[in-house]
């Protein structure tokens, strides 16, 4: 009868390591599966970022390109206003040797 209480212990402790081992399967799994949730989810949160830093970078490129052709068209109405500025002044100038002819005409007339 103590064989039989032995044999039975022993079965008890085998269903027992089994039943360990199992559980720690499941535990390793269930691990395993949090694991590839975490990277999956990290490689999303990755792309998106990337996604979001490219977007950034498009964004920087076409407010440079605008502020590069501000630069160009205020550079060329600078041009231009100097243009008109030298062709007043020569105009000015124009008007002033042909109002000196005329008062020197007038003085001539008048003496």
């Amino acid at each position: 009868q103590l064989k039989g209480y032995k044999n039975k212990v022993s079965a008890l402790e085998e269903a027992l390591l089994k039943e360990k081992s199992t559980s720690a399967m499941r535990e390793a799994n269930k691990l395993d599966e949090a694991r590839k949730e975490l990277e999956a989810r990290f490689e999303s949160d990755l792309r998106e970022m990337i996604d979001q830093k490219d977007e950034s970078l498009k964004r920087l490129e076409a407010e440079r390109e605008v502020h590069r052709k501000t630069a160009e068209q205020l550079e060329a109405a600078n041009l231009e206003k100097e243009r008109m500025q030298n062709e007043l002044n020569a105009k000015n100038e124009e008007a002033g040797d042909l109002m000196a002819a005329w008062e020197g005409h007038a003085t001539s007339l008048e003496e």
